[in-house]
C-alpha cells in the first residue's frame, strides 16, 4: 500500500472509532439513565426503554464492526511503518492535504484508552459474551 493511501486509510479507521466510541458512549449513558429519567416519564417507559436499547444495540454493532479496524489502527500506531510515516512528515515529505491526526501520538493513543475503557465498561455492564437485544 502506497505511503499517503496508508496514512489516509489509518486516519480514517480513527474519525470513524472515535465517532463509533462517542456513539456507545451516549448511547450507554442513556440507557443507564433511564432510572433516574423513570418518574419524569412516567407511562412512556416502555417506549423510552425501547427506543433507548434499540439505539444501545446500533452504537454496539457499529462499534464491534470497527474491532478489526481498531486492532490494525494499534497494531500500525507505535510501529517502525508508523515511525518512518512520521519521520517523513517530519521532513516535509508528505503531501500538505494529507490528514495527520494518526500521526499524531496523542490522538491516536487517546482513541485506544478509549476503546478499551469501553470495552470494559461493555462487558462490565453485560457480560463478556453479553450484548442489548433490541425488541
Amino acid at each position: 500500500m502506497e505511503q499517503t493511501e496508508r496514512i489516509r486509510s489509518m486516519e480514517t479507521v480513527l474519525q470513524q472509532a472515535k465517532t463509533a466510541c462517542r456513539a456507545l458512549d451516549e448511547a450507554m449513558e442513556r440507557f443507564l439513565a433511564l432510572e433516574e429519567d423513570a418518574e419524569a416519564l412516567n407511562g412512556e417507559i416502555d417506549s423510552e426503554l425501547q427506543e433507548r436499547m434499540h439505539a444501545l444495540d446500533e452504537a454496539m454493532e457499529c462499534f464491534q464492526a470497527m474491532e478489526e479496524d481498531v486492532d490494525m489502527l494499534s497494531a500500525y500506531y507505535g510501529s517502525e511503518l508508523w515511525f518512518f510515516d512520521l519521520d517523513c512528515d517530519r521532513a516535509g515529505l508528505l503531501p500538505r492535504d494529507l490528514p495527520r491526526g494518526v500521526l499524531s501520538e496523542d490522538e491516536a493513543y487517546d482513541l485506544l484508552c478509549d476503546w478499551r475503557e469501553l470495552q470494559s465498561r461493555v462487558s462490565a455492564l453485560f457480560g463478556a459474551d453479553e450484548t442489548p437485544a433490541a425488541d
